[in-house]
């Protein structure tokens, strides 16, 4: 019995190289919201960082500004590793804007990412959501204005995925919202989620709260950093 269970794990476990992975959650949202990609990791046996914070108490810089500081700790800890990410929403564009930050560590410029969901190219909702008041007050006037401000490819300004990154893009399909026109998530369409640079494209049926729980997803996270 104690062999047939050893045979089985040994089969059943997927063996792969243990990596470093971030995950980085979305604009209101938390980190169970990437609990089901954090797990699949962890069965893979890779050491994964669900990294929290308050979105809308800070500016996408500033965020970026505090991930810097745990990737430094990170990479000092693990000097010969590559720090790699997951992302969902925002989380993209906070990455984006740390690994340009001068003190960012090398070994996260030379890792790979997944971003699901990601406003690359700005937010055609988010803007007209922002001219109503009520909304513009929820959104607040950190990161949540900066959404709803920016204009398409608005996020450049925080400089490229450098070429040495290799990229996975999934956006969702699996949205109705009469605001938006072509295939979108219900938040985000899916031609705001492409960047100017090469990359993998990859499209599932589900919608921007959830996607990150979508099973072709985990699935997806799991082959590509294995």
């Amino acid at each position: 019995m104690i062999r047939y269970l050893l045979v089985s794990l040994l089969f059943c476990t997927p063996l792969c190289a243990k990596k470093h992975i971030f995950c980085i959650h979305g604009f209101m949202r938390g980190k169970g919201c990437m609990k089901a990609i954090e797990m699949s990791l962890r069965y893979d046996r890779h050491d994964v960082i669900n990294w929290d914070y308050q979105s809308k108490q800070k500016t996408i810089e500033e965020h970026a500004n505090d991930l810097v500081l745990d990737l430094i700790d990170y990479a000092n800890q693990y000097p010969r590793d590559e720090i790699d990410f997951v992302t969902h929403s925002l989380g993209a564009i906070i990455v984006r804007s740390a690994i340009n930050h001068p003190d960012c560590p090398d070994l996260a410029k030379r890792g790979r990412a997944v971003l699901i969901a990601p406003p690359n190219q700005g937010s055609i909702l988010a803007r007209k959501l922002g001219k109503i008041s009520i909304v513009r007050r929820w959104f607040g006037d950190h990161a949540g204005r900066e959404l709803i401000e920016t204009e398409e490819g608005g996020f450049d300004r925080y400089g490229p995925f450098p070429m040495s990154m290799d990229l996975v893009i999934i956006a969702g399909t699996l949205g109705y919202n009469p605001m938006l026109k072509g295939p979108n998530d219900g938040k985000v369409l899916t031609k705001e989620t492409r960047l100017n640079r090469p990359h993998e494209y990859m499209e599932v049926k589900g919608d921007h709260s959830w996607i990150a729980y979508h099973p072709s997803v985990v699935k997806k996270v799991r082959e590509f950093y294995h």
